[in-house]
């Protein structure tokens, strides 16, 4: 009686072993992707990503995954958008990862940083992205935008005849926002007689100080404050050099958006304006093996408490 029910009992579990390996397989089967819960801990930095940019239907941002399990590989799933269709836009995922990161670990965290880019296929010029879904070593992870990232209509790179671009730098550490001691210099060719309107950005961030040098070849006029309207010659060189301010953004935070010189053409009499994207970064440029920036932002997310 006593083998028997062994018997019954042997036959139990191998009946149930057998179930678990077939729905293990069947799972398995259709698809990689799996839904935890996972032992690992995951975070983002989506809460400190500001992204108002446009310009042809295109939005690139970068964006830190920290994980207390290294990250190997990222892939796109899905993306959630307002005012149009999802499948109106394609997306691409790039590492972004400087030298070194992914041998950092802080507080138990590792870090990947990504390029996300989003391309309208439809001829959608203006949208908002509340949330991105994202295949990270197998495992979906959700990740919602506070600010939603939005692709304008308006913004990118775009020039003019009339006010010809001769340097413009367009990518800075997020360390320039509110400092005194950071400044960007640009520099512009004046093809015909103009007047300099507004300097401005799209979001997030205002210009500061602004000083202006104007040259005509012989004679150099400046450093001066630059107090709007500013009349400017065929012939002249400008030379205009920024600070960034936000109430918004600070190091820690990554900032892409466009910056705008509005000008009215002598010749027109009607504004026209030349735009630059510009990109304010926390984590990139890195020195040498300094990593407080990223260590700065894990604690900032509290995430190493």
């Amino acid at each position: 009686m006593i083998s028997t029910a062994g018997g019954t009992a042997t036959t139990v579990l191998r009946l149930l072993f057998g179930l678990v390996v077939a729905t293990c397989l069947q799972g398995c089967s259709e698809g990689v992707m799996q839904t935890g819960p996972w032992p690992e801990q995951f975070g983002t930095n989506a809460p400190m990503v500001l992204v108002n940019q446009g310009g042809m239907g295109v939005v690139s941002f970068s964006m830190a995954l920290f994980s207390t399990q290294p990250i190997e590989h990222v892939d796109f799933l899905s993306l959630k958008a307002t005012g149009a269709d999802e499948d109106s836009f394609a997306v691409t995922v790039n590492d972004n990862d400087v030298e070194g990161l992914e041998r950092h670990v802080y507080h138990g965290w590792h870090t990947k940083y990504i390029l996300v880019t989003v391309t309208a296929t439809d001829g959608t010029e203006a949208c908002e992205f509340p949330a991105i879904t994202l295949d990270v070593d197998g495992q979906s992870r959700l990740i919602q935008f506070p600010t939603p990232i939005v692709m304008a209509s308006r913004g990118g790179n775009a020039f003019t005849d009339s006010l010809r671009g001769l340097v413009l730098p367009n990518g800075f550490g997020s360390s320039f926002l509110n400092s005194s001691d950071e400044t960007a210099i640009y520099i512009f060719e004046v093809v015909e007689d103009l007047t300099m309107t507004r300097i401005h950005l799209a979001d997030y961030v205002t210009v500061g100080s602004m000083t202006a040098r104007i040259g005509n070849g012989t004679n150099d006029s400046g450093p001066f404050d630059v107090h709007l309207p500013l009349q400017l010659r065929a012939g002249q060189k400008l030379q205009l050099e920024l600070s960034f301010a936000s109430n918004v953004a600070n190091s820690q935070t990554y900032v892409a958006t466009t910056l705008f010189f509005d000008f009215v053409s002598a010749q027109t009499v009607e504004t026209q304006t030349d735009s630059v994207s510009v990109e304010f970064d926390p984590i990139s440029p890195i020195s040498g093996d300094d990593f407080s920036k990223v260590d700065m932002i894990i604690d900032s997310l509290g995430l190493s408490q």
